[in-house]
């Protein structure tokens, strides 16, 4: 037993997570051992499973006991988390046949014995098994003699094994600098022994990696890793959770360093659940479900870190582990300061108040600043705003001595909100743009998604700017941060060299009749806008609480099922009623949330796409709503023009301003032209454009036909799922490989044929004679892209694909229309054309369709807005994008679409008027009744030059 427990102790020193120094309780059970004192062993290894439960010594002391003990069950589930945390190791492999062989299995305790002397380091481990046994024997009563023979046989046959050994430790020390090792003259011995333990060579790529992280050598780490998870002897073997979840753990350190959230969620996720195999609480669990928590916050699903971050807490608590319960409380702590509940802040205050005390006891300096953020708003308030303010900058100051510009944007910020709240708006555009200022020097290196990432995390600091701003009533400055924080990757796209704008530039881009509306969100409800026009500029403002909470009763409370009384009582406008408790938020404006907010565009979304009459008024007063909201207060102000050009931010993206309907009952479409820019300096780019005039007219998609939609189901189980294929379509995207095994786990696959799309473009045809149209097996995946080699597709004005259209939020690279699938499939495509690939297409048309359900749809960065496929057309090389916010019924769209054509062909008329025209035709009942409703018209939305 002492000397395997020596080699225990070699290779947890070197190998295990932080391991604590367990030598003296180490010699204390020895001591015992010795003496046959099972009692005090059994005392001792639980003290070293407290003290160390990431080291293995503790559970396979007491599984050793435990056998001594006569007691086989207990012996078992300890040895099973000593397998798991040391999967390879004689000592492990001993206990094991000790166990077998009193539960009567001779035949896996005799091949068991074989693999503990397979990899023995000296001669001396049969004097050590045989005094485990002769110990067993002694004190249980057992007749062991049987394996007292297996055990002498097995070290009789392996007497090459110690040498091997020697070479195999060996190549530790060359890892552990960062080195290579050939270990083939040792995989050939174990590979040539019978029985043969596999993991025996399995196992050097989890020892490798962990050695080369240590020694920086980070690719090969990565390598090492990889290689390890992907062996097929791991993936098969049983009772290594902790070492694949190690792996997991590693993994998620890259990821959070490429600021791949998802891939960090994907990998902590698979960490936790190999981790399911052992019993006992893990420091590694902590940290894994820590990761999580923190991928969760980046990813801006806090209701969820939330969740995990309190299963962190009861871990944490199990364990004693301090640094844990810091950042469990940090994170529940921060969660309840941004709650608007009245007694949320206490709550938060008490949380972080506990992390930043035992951050302070554990004397960690990085952990007390990481704490510090939300603590200094927590401080500030419950009314300590000196004292916040003095952890604020203390906090400043540490990030930006360790060059940690995330950090330190994320203080300052922290500090511009605190001036903001006191009134200070001066003071508080200095520190904001002090944040900005740190963001745009961090991210000027990044790559494009990295950015991405970067720039959503760090808006809030641009928000503050925009809000500060508006208060000041500093216009100029105000444009200028709302064009800097829309569409950065879309504008350095188009071109890397574009400078920033002004009002002054906007402006010379604007005709006499056109008015430039910039609109960007405050708190919720609350609306920021910048009015533009040629020869002058303004801020509009408007956070009507009061009608805001109205809708709020009517109607979000009514979907919720939130009651708006209770027992007779009427709840006031900061109240409501939960699980029938009264809520109270501090004031009206903070009783209106972001999810309130949310759900009213998601319900105005819903009553545009219906065609249900009974919905028609309450459709009207939704559209009324925001016609109060977002045109009223600058009506004044856009009188006397007829185009309006708008650019809006977050989830504004996603409805159609020209169907909002004024107190007059009439629609804004009715009064002006309305089209879309991603932000003035992409629109000062695509001015830039000028295409020759002798192209094609027009190419024209659809009829395409699909496989059987039957044969389209998704392999998708949960969230975890879709982030695990989500990672792997990044990195099949990012080396152009094909991904047609994600697709069809997603369920992509079949999908039933439309018809209209045939008409659609025939239709088209005969409006435009010259058109090329291609359908059925004419427009597949690779016949866009010949044609794109070729240099047909650049040749065409307007290019239209009709098709099925799909965009996934949570999988923001899924945006695509389907092409034609034929049965034998497409080559070597996956038969959809996604926004990565249209992205690489080469075009100079003056018109993009889309003729599809929600191709205008996308996830929403902050920073950047809808990353689509509008970015990747515009991209590509159109000058304009006509795509959809919803379904499309199929009849209207191809009467639309025909008005569309006829009036950029036969009128001669330009990109935005035939749009807007075509629009208000079907608005008139030119086309019938039947096509005259917003669900007809509204969906699709001009963007671009």
């Amino acid at each position: 037993m002492k000397t395997k427990t020596l080699l225990i102790l070699v290779l947890l020193s070197t190998f295990l997570l932080k391991a604590q120094d367990i030598n003296p309780k180490v010699t204390e059970f020895l001591g015992f051992y010795d003496n046959d004192n099972v009692s005090e062993m059994e005392r001792v290894s639980k003290e070293i499973i407290k003290i160390a439960p990431d080291n293995y010594a503790g559970y396979a002391f007491m599984a050793y006991t435990s056998v001594v003990n006569n007691d086989l069950i207990t012996s078992e589930k300890y040895m099973k988390a000593a397998r798991n945390l040391n999967p390879v190791d004689g000592a492990s492999y001993g206990i094991s046949s000790y166990i077998q062989f009193l539960n009567g299995n001779i035949s896996e305790a005799e091949k068991l014995m074989e693999f503990s002397f397979q990899i023995k380091g000296s001669d001396q481990l049969l004097t050590a098994t045989l005094g485990d046994i002769n110990q067993i024997e002694r004190l249980s009563g057992k007749d062991m003699t049987v394996l007292k023979e297996i055990t002498k046989t097995a070290d009789a046959n392996y007497n090459q094994s110690p040498a091997m050994m020697q070479q195999y430790y060996g190549c530790y020390q060359y890892w552990s600098q960062g080195e290579s090792c050939d270990l083939s003259q040792v995989d050939t011995y174990f590979s040539g022994l019978q029985p043969t333990n596999n993991m025996v060579m399995a196992i050097t790529d989890y020892y490798k990696a962990i050695s080369y992280y240590g020694a920086q050598n980070w690719s090969s780490a990565k390598e090492a890793i990889n290689s390890y998870l992907n062996n097929p002897i791991v993936i098969n073997a049983v009772d290594i959770g902790y070492s694949k979840a190690q792996s997991y753990y590693y993994l998620t350190e890259y990821d959070n360093s490429d600021l791949n959230y998802n891939g960090m969620l994907n990998s902590a996720s698979k960490g936790l659940k190999v981790l399911e195999e052992i019993e006992f609480p893990t420091n590694l669990k902590c940290q894994l479900l820590h990761k999580k928590v923190l991928a969760l916050a980046s990813l801006g699903k806090q209701d969820e870190g939330l969740i995990i971050a309190r299963q962190l807490l009861e871990e944490a608590n199990k364990l004693d582990f301090l640094l844990m319960q810091a950042q469990a409380n940090n994170t529940i702590g921060g969660y309840y300061m941004m709650s608007a509940q009245s007694d949320s802040r206490k709550k938060a205050f008490s949380y972080l108040q506990k992390a930043y005390s035992q951050a302070i006891k554990l004397n960690d300096e990085v952990l007390i600043n990481t704490i510090s953020g939300n603590y200094s708003i927590a401080l500030w308030q419950q009314g300590r705003k000196q004292q916040a303010i003095e952890v604020g900058n203390k906090s400043f100051d540490f990030y930006k001595n360790q060059k940690d510009y995330s950090g330190a944007q994320l203080a300052v910020n922290n500090l511009g909100f605190m001036s903001f709240i006191s009134g200070d708006y001066k003071n508080a555009s200095k520190l904001f743009n002090k944040a900005a200022t740190i963001t745009e020097k961090y991210s000027k290196d990044l790559t494009p998604a990295q950015q991405l990432q970067v720039m959503n995390e760090h808006s809030s600091a641009y928000g503050g700017l925009i809000m500060s701003y508006q208060k000041l009533n500093d216009v100029a400055s105000l444009f200028e941060v709302q064009d800097l924080n829309r569409s950065r990757l879309l504008r350095q796209k188009l071109n890397k060299n574009a400078k920033a704008q002004t009002i002054y530039d906007a402006q010379k881009l604007l005709k006499s009749d056109e008015v430039l509306l910039y609109y960007s969100p405050g708190g919720p409800g609350e609306m920021i806008v910048s009015v533009i026009t040629n020869n002058s500029a303004s801020i509009g403002y408007n956070f009507p609480i009061d009608s805001w909470l109205v809708i709020k009763k009517q109607f979000i409370n009514r979907i919720n099922k939130k009651p708006n009384s209770i027992n007779g009582y009427v709840a006031k406008m900061n109240e409501e009623i939960i699980d029938g408790h009264i809520i109270s938020y501090a004031s009206k404006e903070q009783a209106f949330s972001s999810k309130d907010y949310e759900q009213f565009v998601s319900l105005t979304r819903e009553l545009l796409q219906s065609s249900d009459a009974s919905l028609a008024n309450l459709q009207k007063d939704f559209l009324k709503q925001w016609y109060r909201f977002l045109i009223s207060p600058i009506e004044s102000k856009i009188q006397g023009k007829k185009t309006l050009i708008i650019s809006g931010e977050a989830s504004l993206n996603f409805l159609p301003f020209e169907a909002f309907i004024s107190t007059d009952n009439k629609y804004l479409i009715e009064k002006y032209n309305v089209k879309y820019i991603p932000s003035v300096s992409v629109w000062a780019s695509l001015q830039d454009r000028i295409y020759s005039d002798d192209r094609k007219e027009l190419l024209a998609m659809g009829g395409a036909t699909y496989q059987d939609p039957k044969s389209s189901s998704s392999s998708v189980r949960g969230i975890d799922d879709i982030y695990n294929i989500q990672s792997q379509i990044t990195q099949k995207i990012a080396s152009s490989s094909n991904i047609s095994s994600e697709l069809k786990a997603l369920g992509f696959g079949g999908a039933n044929y439309l018809p209209g799309t045939l008409k659609e473009v025939q239709n088209l045809q005969k409006i435009i004679p010259s058109a090329i149209i291609l359908i059925d097996q004419e427009m597949k995946e690779s016949d866009i892209k010949r044609l794109n080699s070729s240099g047909e597709l650049s040749n065409y004005k307007y290019i239209h694909i009709a098709s099925h259209g799909f965009a996934l939020d949570n999988i923001p690279e899924l945006s695509g229309v389907m092409m034609t699938q034929p049965n034998g499939g497409d080559g070597n495509e996956d038969m959809f054309l996604l926004s990565h690939e249209i992205a690489k297409l080469n075009l100079n048309a003056d018109l993009m369709v889309l003729s599809a359900c929600e191709t205008a749809l996308g996830k929403i960065y902050g920073g950047e807005g809808v990353n689509g496929l509008n970015s990747a057309i515009l991209t590509a090389g159109a000058n304009n994008t006509l795509l959809s916010l919803w379904p499309v019924n199929d009849a209207g769209t191809m009467i639309f679409m025909s008005l569309v054509y006829d009036n950029l062909y036969n009128q001669k008329q330009e990109v935005d008027e035939a749009v807007n025209n075509a629009k208000r035709r079907l608005l008139n009942g030119d086309a019938g009744e039947n096509f005259a409703a917003p669900y007809i018209w509204a969906p699709f939305v001009l963007n671009g030059k």
